[in-house]
């Protein structure tokens, strides 16, 4: 999803400053005084890759074009250090910018479920339920290249990058589930990959349907392995790791999912109705829009 705007103001958070999110084209005060870090536009994308193979049609013109997947989004920030919007940081405030920045940047290498992220506020604001959009559990791709022209502001080029396939809504909506079936929507223009839990007491079969499509995903707590739900518990099924955990980091689930009538299945663009196949059960729809 390309960005129309790269001066909006963006938001960088790093596991070496946990719960200290970095501003970006937004003032920051430093102990050497005030500081903005200023995304060059022309240094900056947003971009995923396709995977694709093809082979030659045997003895004959032509290509046999075979199932093609996107990666995980890409971003490509060029920052600039400036101490307002006509002078360059320089001198001491000018190195405590730097080294506040090459510390988040490290603090992206390996980071793990939650301690990467990068938001921004599209211009305009365009999802009904998020105003902001983000990259979430990002990682860093490329190491900060330094640079500095003469009489131009010092500039630190990066690229980080992270599983999903899109950007998302930064704002999660939180759907409560029944067997009398519930609206679920995706404000994006891409599939989003949706959290489900399914409460307990789960005894027997329990199926997750989008009434939609026709998707399903099945459980049956009878089946040999498949791990106790009982009344409080719940099974958190994850459709974009293909996991399902009780209680979200308990027991393994999947020997109690039914695999010839189960997919880890997305929700489309667009609003979606999902059912809960047993009397009286309940759920929870965690998802956030996404945007190819």
């Amino acid at each position: 999803m390309p960005l129309a705007d790269w001066s909006v103001p963006f938001t960088l958070t790093s596991a070496v400053y946990s719960g200290t999110p970095l501003d970006i084209n937004t003032p920051v005060v430093f102990t050497a005084g005030t500081g903005i870090f200023l995304l060059r536009p022309d240094g900056c994308t947003l971009t995923n890759q396709v995977r694709q193979t093809k082979d030659f049609v045997p003895q004959a013109d032509g290509a046999i074009l075979h199932c093609r997947f996107t990666a995980g989004m890409e971003m490509n920030l060029a920052i600039q250090l400036w101490e307002n919007d006509t002078q360059i940081a320089c001198d001491t405030l000018l190195q405590e910018m730097l080294d506040d920045l090459m510390g988040y940047a490290y603090g992206l290498l390996n980071a793990g479920d939650n301690e990467g992220r990068i938001s921004w506020v599209p211009d305009g604001g365009s999802s009904t339920v998020s105003t902001s959009r983000m990259l979430d559990d990002i990682r860093l791709l490329a190491y900060p290249a330094e640079s500095q022209q003469p009489g131009s502001p010092y500039e630190l080029a990066l690229t980080v990058d992270c599983g999903l396939p899109y950007a998302e809504d930064l704002t999660q909506q939180s759907v409560a589930l029944n067997d009398s079936g519930v609206v679920v929507t995706n404000y994006g223009n891409r599939p989003t990959y949706p959290v489900w839990k399914l409460f307990g007491p789960l005894a027997g079969l329990q199926s997750l349907t989008d009434a939609t499509t026709g998707e399903t995903f099945s459980w049956d707590g009878s089946l040999p392995g498949a791990p106790t739900i009982g009344g409080g518990d719940y099974i958190e099924i994850d459709t974009f790791r293909n996991t399902a955990y009780k209680n979200g980091s308990g027991a393994n689930c999947k020997p109690g999912i039914v695999m010839t009538d189960s997919d880890f299945f997305t929700l489309p663009p667009g609003a979606s109705t999902i059912v809960l196949s047993a009397p009286g059960s309940t759920g929870t729809c965690l998802l956030n829009s996404a945007w190819a």
